[in-house]
């Protein structure tokens, strides 16, 4: 589990930009059970992956299935991906890094625009 985010950085294909919307995981076979942003956040996006903080640590390679509202009005985005990295934060959250199980830049385009335009 990486502890350098520079070296996590130095692998990444896309640039990140930040994104810092309200998300809920969907726990299998429960659907979602909680409210956006109650146990976890999106901080960060690229064309490749997210970076989450979360309440619950997970674990590498674990997939996760979330939902990330967004200020546009449209339904929620429905994102897929594996956890790359989990890493305890001072404040006894968690930062995650998910790397996503397929890249769409039709998504992708629909959350930078959410997210240039409500910085």
């Amino acid at each position: 589990m990486p502890t350098d985010t520079d070296s996590i950085e130095d692998k990444r294909s896309f640039d990140r930009f930040s994104a810092k919307f309200p998300a809920k995981y969907s726990y299998i076979f429960k659907g979602y059970s909680e409210e956006f942003g109650s146990r976890v956040h999106m901080c960060d996006a690229s064309a490749e992956g997210v970076g989450l903080v979360s309440k619950e640590a997970k674990h590498p390679e674990e997939l996760v299935a979330f939902e990330v509202k967004l200020p546009d009005g449209k339904s929620p985005m429905k994102l897929n991906g594996n956890v790359k990295w989990c890493q305890r934060r001072q404040d006894k959250s968690w930062d995650l890094g998910l790397k996503f199980c397929e890249i769409s830049f039709m998504q992708m385009s629909r959350l930078y625009t959410a997210a240039t335009e409500n910085p």
